[in-house]
């Protein structure tokens, strides 16, 4: 492959993000359900047999396609309250000098 200019995608992973793709394209708004992995390629498919996986190897494709724009909307809005109320036991930041 590498002979050929073909080196960029060795491990074949957008033909898996494909499907996570399109899965956010028919459920936007709240996803396919949690674990939806399985749902979106199943494992008896030649493209997982293929590939030895039907996981999308990118954690915003998962939450895109498990939980939609709302799941993703609500994951960031808790780990920013999270980071918020975590840090304030922290003292405060110095001047620098």
């Amino acid at each position: 492959m590498t002979w050929l200019g073909e080196a960029s995608n060795l491990s074949q992973r957008l033909l898996v993000r494909l499907y996570f793709i399109h899965a956010m394209q028919q459920s936007p708004r709240v996803g396919w359900g949690m674990g939806a992995g399985k749902i979106i390629i199943p494992r008896d498919t030649h493209i997982a047999h293929l590939l030895g996986t039907n996981v999308a190897h990118n954690k915003y494709l998962r939450i895109g396609g498990e939980g939609g724009f709302l799941g993703a909307g609500l994951l960031i809005t808790l780990m920013a309250l999270w980071t918020v109320h975590g840090s304030r036991p922290l003292p405060p930041r110095g001047d620098g000098s």
